[in-house]
């Protein structure tokens, strides 16, 4: 599993074996940039390091995704790969933890990096069981980690002892501050924090009291950093699902916000009246003769009251159906009329055409050029400053019997005026 956003080093100066070394923002972009470059293999994490007691032990991680905090004083990492049973203890048994880095190092292609991190080390007075060993091992198959090639380069060694933090993640504030779990000190452990304890196995040890304060600590430091956690998110715990019910929800229902969903059941049905006194059961009737049950030449049984249904829904959507195709041809010839395509006394005209023939029609209408139909009344002076004179050519007349060919045409209706292609 991934523990995410662990601080590695911090801008300051440190007191190393080898003497004081002062650590800048200068030398976190140094190993940010070799991590991205690949410069030498991921940051492996081992239980101790020059301890005779963790000697033999394989790596248990990797470090991956090295950035700088928020406000560039610190180096941050995710330890990637951990086995499960270690993630869970790594606060108290393993409080200190030592980076192992290159100082002035110089890569095989000739290279040059003022620090590169090569490694994480976890301390700590307790080491795992035995019955841990056969899983240490598995992990080391599965890393299958081998040495790195270096041409030059000074090794430091910087640990940050348990006195020092005594928290895995440095003296920040915690939504679990009790057992220094969840940091929300940043918008990424915020986020984190929040998935983390949505995960059933991580709420088993807290009671709903308790998990209500670690979420509201968690909400409030994302209030904090504009990160919107929806109020309808739940997590899931043994004792039921953790509501997060809004505020006038739960003061209606009398409970706390952060009941689980056995209590809001519990109360639900307290409010609920009582139910009616039962009718007395009828006598019993003969059941009348059934066929075979099962599907019988593609046929199968119904209750009359379920086909009773089906045949009612059925026609409220034929019904539906066919309102809807009377007002889209309604729509189709007022547009016809606006553009000037065809006449307003013909409106009902069109429209049976369109109830018989609603392809063809259409077709017939949009193929009708706009304007055949003056706007403007005969004898005055239209848009355009023309002026209608009796005699001329009566386009609309024209339009009706061109559309009125089409139409009789498409249906099989021999016409008056011979053919129409």
């Amino acid at each position: 599993m991934t523990v995410p956003g662990v601080e590695l080093m911090r801008v300051g100066k440190w007191n190393l074996s080898t003497g004081e070394w002062e650590c800048t923002e200068k030398e976190i972009a140094a190993a940010i940039e070799a991590h991205e470059k690949g410069i030498l293999r991921k940051p492996v994490i081992r239980l101790g390091h020059n301890d005779p007691r963790f000697s033999g032990d394989p790596a248990v991680g990797w470090l991956d995704n090295l950035r700088a905090s928020e406000d560039g004083q610190a180096l941050i990492g995710d330890m990637v790969g951990v086995p499960e049973w270690l993630a869970e203890i790594l606060p108290s048994a393993y409080p200190s933890r030592s980076i192992e880095g290159l100082y002035d190092y110089t890569a095989p292609d000739g290279s040059e990096h003022e620090f590169v991190l090569t490694g994480l080390a976890l301390l700590g007075a307790t080491r795992p069981g035995v019955e841990s060993l056969q899983s240490l091992q598995d992990v080391a198959r599965l890393y299958d980690i081998a040495a790195a090639g270096q041409v030059g380069g000074k090794a430091i060694e910087l640990t940050i002892e348990a006195a020092d933090a005594p928290k895995p993640y440095g003296d920040v504030k915690y939504a679990d501050p009790k057992n220094g779990k969840y940091p929300i000190d940043t918008a990424e452990h915020v986020r984190a924090a929040w998935s983390y304890i949505n995960m059933p196995k991580n709420q088993k040890d807290y009671s709903a009291a308790e998990l209500a304060q670690i979420k509201d600590r968690i909400k409030a430091a994302a209030k904090k950093f504009g990160i919107k956690i929806e109020a309808g998110e739940a997590s899931e715990t043994e004792g039921g699902a953790i509501v997060a019910l809004p505020e006038k929800v739960a003061e209606a229902l009398g409970i706390d916000a952060s009941a689980d969903e056995d209590t809001v059941l519990a109360k639900i049905a307290e409010l609920k009246p009582p139910a009616p006194a039962a009718e007395p059961e009828p006598e019993p009737q003969p059941a009348p003769v059934a066929a075979a049950a099962g599907v019988v030449n593609g046929l199968v049984q119904i209750e009359q009251a379920t086909l009773d249904e089906l045949k009612a829904a059925a026609a409220q959507g034929v019904e539906a159906r066919a309102r809807q195709i009377a007002e889209e041809d309604e729509r189709t010839v007022m547009a016809a009329i606006g553009q000037g395509k065809i006449a307003p006394a013909r409106k009902d005209h069109w429209l049976a055409a369109l109830k018989a023939d609603r392809d063809g029609t259409k077709q017939v209408l949009a193929s009708l050029a706009a304007g055949l139909i003056p706007v403007n009344e005969v004898g005055h002076q239209g848009v355009a400053g023309q002026i209608g004179f009796e005699g001329a050519p009566d386009p609309e007349q024209q339009a009706k019997d061109y559309a009125h060919g089409r139409v009789m045409a498409r249906l099989g209706f021999p016409t008056t005026k011979g053919s129409v292609n």
